[in-house]
């Protein structure tokens, strides 16, 4: 609901862990860490060159000497690549899972069996 301004949405990307307005936490020395999500965006959409995909920003904020806070000056993009997981992988969690599914409806038959 953040996204629409006046009725019409002005930002149109979505997805993430987080999402626009993100979560901030309060590191050991005092600062402040803000992570949000750009959600799956579009190549190009931030200038030329930009490659897309899930992206998340963050910011790094310390308290100013007079009062106040300060965001340190750096870019706030960070792009997410989450490798396929390897088919090995994906056959031994199967095979792990048709084991597991076996034992319980032999359980199940012995137990209605039993009453």
């Amino acid at each position: 609901m953040i996204c629409f301004v006046d009725g019409s949405l002005v930002y149109p990307f979505s997805g993430g862990f987080l999402d626009l307005m993100g979560v901030m936490f309060t590191l050991d020395n005092g600062d402040f860490l803000d992570l949000w999500s750009f959600g799956n965006t579009a190549p190009d959409f931030f200038g030329p060159g930009w490659p897309g995909g899930l992206t998340y920003g963050m910011k790094l904020i310390q308290p100013a000497a007079g009062g106040g806070y300060m965001v340190l000056d750096a870019p706030p993009f960070a792009t997410a690549s989450v490798p396929e997981p390897n088919f090995s992988w994906l056959l031994g969690a199967a095979v792990l899972g048709l084991f597991a599914w076996r034992r319980s409806a032999e359980l199940r038959k012995k137990t209605a069996s039993d009453h």
